[in-house]
């Protein structure tokens, strides 16, 4: 779950696998969260590097 957040297609696709697997509730939440905290900050920081990397 953690690496799916990461990639456009399995972002996706990872509620929908894990209900049809059953993931229990508590589980999926924790690894969402998780990886939301990181995934945010990650992408914003790396717009602010591109961004100011830009020249003019």
């Amino acid at each position: 779950m953690f690496v799916g957040r990461f990639t456009a297609v399995l972002r996706t696709l990872v509620p929908t696998l894990c209900g049809a697997t059953r993931t229990p509730l508590r589980r999926y939440l924790a690894w969402s969260v998780v990886s939301s905290v990181v995934w945010a900050p990650a992408f914003v920081l790396i717009g602010y590097v591109m961004g100011s990397a830009e020249p003019g």
